[in-house]
C-alpha cells in the first residue's frame, strides 16, 4: 500500500516538474520571438509573442513579469504614436493574458492596469493618446537587456 502511494507521488512530481521545464522553456522561447519582432518594428506580433510568454506561469520564472511589462511599454509606446489600434491591442492581450493565468496570480492587478488603458485609449480623440513619454518603450527595452544573464 505505502509503495503505490510512493510510486504515485513520484510520477505525479515528475509529471510537475515536465510540466513546469515545458512552462519554462515555452516563456523564454516567446520572449526571444517577442524581442525579434519588436526589433523589426511588427509590435503587434509582439504582442502577441508576449501574451504567450505571460501566459507561461510558472514559480520562479522571469517570463511573465518581463512579459507583462512588455506588453505595457507596446501599449504605452503606441499611445504616445497616437496608433490607438495598436494600443488597445496590446493592452486587451495584457488583460487576456492575465485573465489567463488568474488562478496561478501571475497576473495580479494587471486586469485593472490593462482596463485603465483599454478605456484611456478608447476615451482619447483619434491620434491624441499620448500619455507617457516617447522612449518608455526603449527604456524597457534596456531594462530588460540589464536583467539578462
Amino acid at each position: 500500500m505505502m509503495r503505490g502511494v510512493l510510486m504515485v507521488l513520484a510520477c505525479g512530481s515528475i509529471l510537475l516538474g515536465v510540466a513546469g521545464a515545458s512552462e519554462w522553456s515555452a516563456g523564454a522561447r516567446a520572449m526571444r520571438e517577442s524581442d525579434l519582432l519588436l526589433a523589426q518594428g511588427k509590435s503587434r506580433q509582439a504582442a502577441v509573442q508576449a501574451r504567450r510568454a505571460a501566459e507561461a506561469a510558472v514559480p520562479g520564472s522571469p517570463y511573465p513579469a518581463r512579459a507583462y511589462a512588455r506588453l505595457e511599454a507596446i501599449a504605452m509606446a503606441a499611445e504616445v504614436e497616437g496608433k490607438a489600434d495598436d494600443a488597445a491591442f496590446a493592452w486587451r492581450a495584457m488583460r487576456s493574458a492575465a485573465l489567463a493565468t488568474r488562478p496561478a496570480e501571475a497576473g495580479r492587478g494587471r486586469v485593472l492596469l490593462a482596463d485603465v488603458g483599454i478605456l484611456r485609449v478608447a476615451a482619447s480623440p483619434v491620434g491624441v493618446v499620448a500619455s507617457a513619454p516617447a522612449s518608455i518603450l526603449r527604456a524597457q527595452l534596456e531594462r530588460e537587456a540589464e536583467e539578462r544573464p
